[in-house]
């Protein structure tokens, strides 16, 4: 059904250009997501035909974001699958998702284009101010995922696309803006340092103290020693990565939740080519979340569904947390699991439950109710829900029963599906996990 609607939006796509639309200057160099597409062969003609129409460079804002709007529809039904199927149809969706994005704000920056009995003029005034426009790109798919940071770690949190119009542009000064939903005035001494990347190459590096906090849910991160920024016709991506400093018991730095790059400033900017002053320029469209955490869980499957009972192996790894006075390692304490049972038969009499396999008697039940099997582990002993520092972790073993026949069971546990809290460290309640796919404990017809 998916495939289906995907082919019926090209084909609506290639209807829709063929009637007579707003000029917009485009750029055609997307040639990263291309080059991954390339691979799949059945698609080509499809890829290709929404080349041509973006070539011929007749776009409509309102069509556009209609869809945009579909295009997000389609990805949230996708977002979970992994099948090889579906990743194709991702790597599309993310596709025609570029070209969309990068159309609308091109149309953005041509204010002047007036339509008038079908024909499309421009004043020259507005002309001669867009020659001094610096415009984003496209966002690309690098951050689509939450991130959970350890503390002493080095992670890039941001990475933007650009180009500049008519000539290249020289930025003398770039200022990150954080935000987030709790009190960030002890940021500076979670992040220990901030780099600027044009591309892979390092442009500029920051301790904390360039770190200014605005007020309790806003800070910003200024990169003003620039030399080599530079942001060309064609497509040129900026990063953001930080170093994250130790957190523990007695360290001022403090855990620092669902934080993220709400805004991004370009300031000093000068045409290369004329040497013309060009207005500051500001990025607005936010970014993913990310959290600043002493303490991270790896999970790994031990046992899927081809055995009797599914295993999960859960294991705790804390960063560099100088503890003060305290000879313990910091200890997680799970709060709850939540498993995918899409495709799963629905079936009231299956009963799922689950246990560390240290003490099989001491369990939570669950019926399944709808797509997603959730567990209160805080309803177990406290010694079988909480994980020190060690190198094997927790067994953590699912029962299911009332099945019969004609039963299917399909479980997956999504990227972000367990909640923890570390134990006496401020700010280090409700915590979730964010791996880098979802774990596939497969499926098994009874």
């Amino acid at each position: 059904m998916i495939m289906k609607k995907i082919i019926t939006l090209l084909l609506s796509f290639l209807f829709v250009f063929s009637q007579s639309w707003v000029h917009a200057n485009l750029e055609n160099d997307i040639s990263e997501s291309a080059e991954r597409l390339s691979i799949i062969t059945n698609w080509s003609k499809y890829i290709k035909a929404i080349d041509s129409l973006l070539e011929k460079k007749k776009e409509n804002e309102i069509f556009l974001n209609l869809l945009t709007n579909k295009l997000t529809s389609l990805e949230k039904k996708l977002k979970y699958r992994t099948d090889v199927r579906s990743k194709k149809l991702k790597l599309i969706l993310n596709y025609l998702t570029l070209k969309t994005s990068y159309t609308l704000a091109a149309l953005k920056s041509e204010q002047a284009i007036i339509i008038k009995d079908n024909e499309i003029t421009e004043d020259e005034k507005i002309i001669e101010e867009k020659e001094m426009t610096v415009y984003p790109g496209f966002s690309d798919s690098y951050n689509e995922e939450e991130k959970t940071l350890l503390a002493w770690e080095e992670v890039f949190i941001y990475k933007q696309s650009f180009s500049s119009l008519y000539e290249a542009s020289d930025v003398g000064k770039v200022i990150f803006y954080i935000s987030g939903p709790e009190d960030l005035t002890d940021i500076k001494s979670s992040i220990e340092t901030a780099t600027l990347y044009l591309e892979w190459s390092v442009i500029d590096s920051v301790w904390s103290s360039k770190l200014d906090i605005i007020s309790s849910t806003q800070a910003k991160i200024t990169f003003d020693n620039l030399n080599d920024f530079i942001i060309t016709q064609n497509i040129r991506q900026a990063r953001l990565k930080i170093k994250t400093a130790p957190i523990g018991r007695e360290k001022a730095g403090k855990t620092i939740k669902d934080i993220y790059v709400s805004k991004v400033w370009f300031d000093d900017v000068k045409g290369i080519s004329s040497g013309n002053d060009i207005a500051m320029y500001t990025v607005t469209e936010p970014w993913e979340l990310f959290s600043i955490v002493p303490g991270v869980l790896e999970v790994k499957v031990e046992q899927n569904l081809s055995s009797n009972i599914p295993e999960l192996n859960i294991r705790a790894m804390f960063g560099n947390n100088t503890i003060e006075n305290w000879n313990n390692s910091p200890t997680i304490e799970l709060e709850k699991l939540r498993l995918s049972t899409l495709w799963s038969s629905w079936d009231a009499d299956v009963v799922y439950s689950i246990y560390n396999s240290e003490s099989s008697s001491n369990r939570v039940v669950w019926v399944m109710s709808g797509d997603v099997l959730e567990f209160n582990m805080s309803a177990l002993l406290q010694t079988n829900r909480t994980l020190s520092n060690s190198t094997r972790g927790e067994d953590y073993k699912i029962v299911i029963a009332g099945t019969t026949s004609s039963t299917v069971i399909t479980l997956n546990l999504v990227k972000s599906w367990i909640d923890y809290t570390i134990l006496w460290i401020t700010w280090s309640e409700d915590l979730h996990i964010n791996m880098e796919d979802e774990l596939d404990l497969w499926s098994k017809s009874y």
